[in-house]
């Protein structure tokens, strides 16, 4: 059964000041589900390691990461090191979904499509997006290029699946979980320059061409 809207933070979380707390509870709603002993399951709900200075956008925060270099499949079927193939000396963003979620990754598909429109010519050469599966064992290429379909997913824009023992490690860096269904999760990705070394995390709340200015910032 279902309960009503409940989106959850975790921890690190906590440091945000009580008035932003608030708005973000209002507006970042998911929807959680009670297994048969009626207990819910928890998710993280931003990064383990989301720094906890104020950020002067309420929906973008500075993130430390240091994202693993372990063999993963796109949506072709091809093997790629996650980090050195599609991260390393790039700016991208890079967020997380199911091709069985009908709610907070409905929002994923729409936001990184927006994007990928906004981005044009640059999709591919200056900016790249990468939307990494949290349940490999469901989630093959064949899925994901139907999930990408949907979305109308253009060259430039990487949907990753793979061994579930190493997408657990990166997910484990940027969700504090494993691979696996849940039944909450949320709507954080993020974005960085990885020749600065810089990372930000964010919510699909914020304006996607806010999400390209900033990945401008430094040029």
């Amino acid at each position: 059964m279902r309960t009503p809207c409940e989106p959850t933070f975790d921890k690190q979380a906590r440091g945000t000041p009580a008035w932003l707390r608030l708005c973000a509870l209002t507006l970042l709603c998911c929807v959680p589900a009670f297994d048969a002993a009626g207990q819910h399951h928890a998710s993280h709900a931003a990064p383990p390691d989301a720094r906890q200075q104020p950020a002067r956008d309420p929906f973008m925060h500075e993130a430390k990461i240091e994202a693993p270099d372990v063999w993963v499949r796109d949506q072709d079927g091809r093997r790629l090191r996650f980090y050195t193939d599609l991260i390393k000396g790039k700016k991208v963003a890079v967020g997380f979904f199911y091709t069985t979620c009908t709610f907070i990754c409905t929002r994923h598909g729409e936001f990184f499509s927006k994007l990928q429109s906004l981005l044009r010519g640059r999709l591919g050469k200056d900016v790249f997006l990468v939307s990494v599966t949290m349940d490999p064992r469901t989630d093959t290429p064949a899925k994901l290029t139907r999930w990408g379909q949907t979305y109308r997913r253009q060259p430039g824009w990487t949907l990753v699946t793979g061994n579930v023992e190493e997408l657990s490690r990166v997910l484990k860096v940027f969700t504090g979980n494993t691979a696996g269904p849940r039944d909450d999760h949320s709507s954080f990705f993020y974005i960085a320059d990885d020749a600065e070394g810089s990372w930000n995390f964010m919510d699909t709340l914020v304006e996607p061409a806010a999400v390209i200015e900033r990945l401008d910032a430094r040029r």
